[in-house]
């Protein structure tokens, strides 16, 4: 997934998110199996370690420090250290640099590493719950920045989460961890693609299994009224097609929703997904 790209990890708590992102950022060292970057092992690899910044979830900073102090630090190590962002994200959370950080809430101290991490521009960053403390505002605009840095550089992101909503309309793949294990992993465009929703209804309502005999792929249907909602697996233009030819009175592929794909999605390879993200 290297390259300008935003990858998704999902899990609820425990599911190993937090082992994963350290083990990728070279604090840990693989129990078996290699983590490679660029080709290279990242275990006691100073050059490549140097591309890569880890934010974990409770952040630390250097003792008796202020956020301009640590802006400073920040600055020696990281060579493409974006002095324009840094400033776009301290008005954007509305921090003073001059302040001890040690005064800072939880909350604020999450939003002073983000403005240091996310300005480093390291070209692998690893995000540990990121959005945890932030408001609606902030997460929007934090969003758009993530969003803007991948477009104008060769940047990969890593966002754990247990919550799917937090990654819609952000990532580019999304995996899901359970039990230290990936279960599913995909791009989301190739996800959107496989799975649709329809809404279809008939003067004479046809049943679930003259649908199938057409060879639609139904993975989940209810009826509301005379109305048909269908979740199909497959092309939605070949299913609209097919559809077709039963003439309905109403025909309609409407959206779904991340969470929507992937509880459909992982159903089917035999994962309930409601237990696996609460």
């Amino acid at each position: 997934i290297l390259g300008s790209s935003i990858y998704g990890l999902v899990g609820p708590n425990g599911a190993g998110k937090t082992t994963y992102l350290r083990t990728l950022s070279g604090i840990y060292r693989p129990d078996a199996g290699t983590c490679e970057m660029d080709g290279q092992s990242i275990w006691e690899n100073p050059e490549i370690k140097s591309q890569i910044l880890f934010l974990p979830d409770q952040p630390a900073f250097l003792p008796r420090t202020t956020l301009l102090d640590m802006k400073r630090f920040y600055q020696g190590i990281y060579n493409r250290f974006n002095h324009n962002v840094y400033r776009e994200l301290l008005e954007t959370f509305g921090l003073d640099e001059k302040t001890k950080l040690k005064t800072f809430s939880k909350g604020m101290m999450r939003q002073a590493a983000l403005c240091l991490v996310i300005a480093a521009q390291p070209k692998l960053l690893l995000l540990d719950e990121a959005f945890d403390g932030l408001d609606p505002v902030m997460r929007r605009a934090l969003r758009r920045i993530l969003s803007q840095l991948i477009l104008d550089h060769e940047m990969t992101v890593v966002i754990s989460s247990h919550n799917l909503r937090e990654l819609e309309d952000l990532c580019d793949y999304v995996g899901v961890l359970h039990n230290g294990n990936m279960i599913i992993e995909q791009d989301l465009d190739s996800l959107k693609l496989g799975i649709c929703r329809i809404q279809v209804a008939w003067t004479k309502a046809l049943d679930i299994q003259q649908l199938q005999r057409l060879g639609l792929n139904i993975v989940d249907y209810s009826r509301q009224g005379s109305v048909l909602h269908l979740i199909i697996s497959g092309d939605r233009d070949e299913i609209t097609h097919t559809l077709r030819t039963t003439n309905p009175l109403l025909l309609e592929a409407l959206p779904l929703t991340l969470e929507e794909i992937f509880l459909q999605t992982m159903e089917v390879n035999g994962y309930d997904i409601r237990h696996i993200l609460g």
